[in-house]
């Protein structure tokens, strides 16, 4: 039996009749039921449009911020809070202390919602990780979620080293901070739409700088996806 990638104890997942007479492959969790149940899912009410938690059903301060500053909104799937101790202690693991293996916990729920965009036609775009972090951690952590996918890698860096990381910064500074990527993609991306995929939203600043840039050159549909809230 496998064992759970958070705790290192024995899956307590088991298999019911319909998968024992499966003849295809068996999935096999990669966290433990236990651990499973420690991260907190979404619920309403939310804010409609980037899936903020919060106490009403109202376009939140951040979105209202977003819509007075570019003129538009662009609507976030978020699946997780991040708020937790959980969560919080998840990304420590993959992002900070370098366990790649923990892409496994979430890839599969990102990569089924993705691919409903990608039948239609879009691309996925990944917000990527500066040269310097790279280079420490020896993984993107976003892109690792949608390995086997195609991305579409249309950013780099400003500022690949001594970058202030946005996981460093106060919430007014990411409000407050210019964009920080080049584009390096085709010229004219003749409205076609896109999915842009980043690990965590938090204020939104490091999303809309990336879609502010696909939409001056000629994109056409943006939605976000993120992991956690």
């Amino acid at each position: 039996m496998a064992k759970c990638l958070l705790c290192g104890k024995t899956s307590d997942q088991t298999l019911g009749l319909k998968e024992l007479l499966c003849f295809s492959p068996l999935y096999v969790p990669p966290i433990c039921l236990t651990c499973e149940q420690t991260f907190v899912k979404l619920q309403r009410p939310v804010c409609p449009n980037c899936d903020k938690q919060q106490t009403t059903h109202k376009l939140c301060k951040d979105c209202q911020k977003w819509q007075q500053h570019y003129g538009y909104l662009i609507a976030n799937k978020s699946f997780y809070r991040y708020d937790t101790q959980a969560m919080k202690d998840y990304f420590e693991r993959y992002k900070f202390l370098g366990e790649y293996r923990l892409y496994q916990v979430f890839a599969p729920l990102l990569v089924q919602y993705v691919k409903t965009y990608l039948r239609l036609g879009w691309g996925l775009v990944v917000i990527p990780s500066d040269e310097e972090t790279l280079k420490k951690r020896g993984y993107d952590q976003v892109k690792s979620f949608y390995q086997g996918l195609e991305l579409e890698e249309y950013f780099y860096h400003k500022q690949n080293f001594g970058r202030k990381k946005q996981s460093h910064k106060a919430r007014a500074e990411r409000l407050s901070s210019n964009c920080p990527f080049i584009y390096k993609g085709p010229a004219d991306l003749k409205q076609r739409s896109f999915v842009i995929a980043d690990d965590i939203y938090t204020t939104g600043s490091t999303l809309y700088h990336a879609a502010s840039l696909l939409k001056a050159h000629n994109c056409g549909t943006l939605r976000f996806v993120t992991l956690a809230r």
